[in-house]
């Protein structure tokens, strides 16, 4: 059997979620799958080679889009005739997969609507969601498709599907505006908004519109609160119970969550990154660092204008960690506001390629990432696999990610002055920075390889497929799901619950 997946993601390049969709792009053609992409914003600008392939691959849509109308033409022609059997009905599928070169040879990107996903995704043997603009859309699409006896994977990537838009920080911070669905360009980011009793300084963005009281009640991993019809939840999740998703999270502190709120299970796959090819010598001697310099990284996906990332404190983190320790050099790197600018012994730096973040982590000393809400942040994993000790918040799920003590330290959420101290101590003791980076590096390869993140995956996806359990209504939860009978049928008693 030609065993095929579709993968969908709201951004093309940026972002934990695009960046699992290429992983996994890359890893699971190896396993035996061939994989096709799509996105739904474009968020880089291709030039050179990259601008003539990308003008080929819309080529190749049209072309694809032509060949769809065709056989649906045919097929309509065949029905209104009364001359179409069941067998050739039933291999129609087939057809259009092998006159679809989107598919045929696996990794093909191409920018699609949600509303146009089921089209492409239904010629694979299940679309694999990772994020999208727009749910109720996709949804609708897929479903038209045939889910839910085409099955489709979601992995959780943040907490929208509880909290609404994005991640939410574990504190009582006013309304975050929802995204807008804008093709072609960036979505809104979210704000922490206009609070000066934040202790975290100015907002990241201009304050959101809405007023405080337009927000459901967060979402805490000591809540008890159930579900709420409010902010566009319910539409969320009405679309996953119409598909009945295979739901995945990369931790288990989301995992949990999702139960607590719903009594819905999921499966936990940790996300995990590529191996560093850079040794912290070589990559130290490119960067021009001295032998006793201690290099400090700060990074996040938007730069100093990641607010839930804490970005906005990176300066002044800096500063403190500065005066303590001489010898050190700072690196902020992200975002499309910042530029090459240095300032004594801090850089700022744009986005950067691959290779140029994995030396940055191979040559730094300590990752400061002082974020405020995340789920399984692959800027942490990139900072294992690098051999570097992480200074952090306790918060999400990067506490499964970061042993106290062994590979970093974690200070209590908001807790800016524990951040720095805790920053302050790795810096200051040189042969505990070589040890944690060490254990840092022999955990990413025991629990956060990439290779081990697809294998997962991929073993999901034979196990949907193998079993059947992809054909009908009958119970849809995996052997090992922790729940008697099915988890997706006690979503909806919850769901109905707040919709007597």
């Amino acid at each position: 059997m030609n065993k095929r997946a579709h993968q969908h993601c709201l951004l093309a390049e940026h972002g934990g979620a695009a960046r699992v969709r290429q992983l996994l792009s890359r890893e699971l053609p190896a396993l035996g799958w061939s994989v096709s992409d799509s996105y739904e914003i474009c968020d880089f600008e291709p030039t050179g080679a990259e601008a003539a392939e990308a003008e080929a691959m819309r080529a190749e849509a049209a072309e694809i889009r032509g060949t769809e109308t065709a056989v649906a033409e045919s097929c309509g022609a065949e029905a209104e005739s009364g001359k179409a059997a069941p067998e050739a009905a039933a291999g129609e599928g087939v057809a259009g997969e092998a006159e679809n070169p989107a598919l045929s040879g696996g990794n093909s990107l191409r920018q699609l609507d949600p509303a146009e996903l089921g089209k492409t995704a239904g010629l694979a043997l299940l679309c694999h969601l990772h994020s999208t603009a727009d749910w109720p859309l996709a949804c609708a699409s897929l479903k038209a498709a045939g889910a839910p006896a085409f099955p489709v994977v979601v992995t959780l990537h943040d907490s929208g599907l509880l909290d609404g838009p994005g991640l939410l920080p574990e504190r009582n911070f006013p309304a975050i505006a929802p995204a807008a669905r804008l093709p072609g360009n960036y979505p809104p980011s979210p704000s922490i908004g206009d609070n000066p009793d934040t202790p975290y300084g100015p907002p990241a963005y201009p304050p959101c519109s809405a007023a405080p009281a337009a927000r459901p009640p967060a979402f805490r991993p000591d809540s008890s609160v159930p579900l709420q019809e409010e902010a566009g939840e319910s539409a969320q999740l009405r679309a996953l119970l119409a598909l009945r998703a295979w739901l995945v999270s990369p931790s288990a502190w989301l995992a949990g969550r999702l139960k607590k709120a719903s009594g819905c299970s999921c499966r936990v796959i940790p996300n995990g990154v590529e191996p560093n090819p850079f040794d912290a010598q070589t990559a130290r001697q490119r960067l021009g660092l001295m032998p006793n310099a201690r290099m400090v990284l700060f990074t996040a996906h938007g730069g100093v204008l990641a607010g839930l990332k804490g970005a906005a404190r990176w300066p002044h983190i800096w500063q403190a960690v500065k005066r303590a320790v001489p010898a050190a050099v700072g690196f902020m790197v992200g975002g499309e506001t910042m530029r090459h600018h240095r300032d004594a012994d801090l850089f700022e730096w744009p986005y950067v390629d691959r290779e140029k973040m994995a030396l940055l982590m191979a040559a730094a000393d300590l990752l400061i990432y002082p974020s405020l809400a995340d789920n399984h942040p692959l800027v942490v994993l990139e900072a294992l696999s690098g051999g570097t000790a992480v200074s952090s918040y306790c918060v999400g799920g990067i506490p499964e990610q970061i042993r106290p003590g062994k590979t970093g330290l974690l200070a209590p959420v908001g807790d800016e002055a524990a951040l720095i101290a805790n920053s302050i101590r790795i810096l200051s003791a040189p042969g505990w920075l070589r040890e944690m980076g060490r254990a840092g590096r022999e955990s990413w390869e025991r629990h956060f390889r990439a290779r081990q993140m697809a294998e997962k995956y991929a073993a999901l996806y034979e196990q949907i497929i193998g079993s059947g359990l992809a054909g009908g209504p009958q119970n849809r939860c995996l052997p090992n799901c922790g729940l008697q009978g099915c988890g997706r049928g006690n979503l909806q008693q919850a769901y109905r619950r707040e919709r007597p």
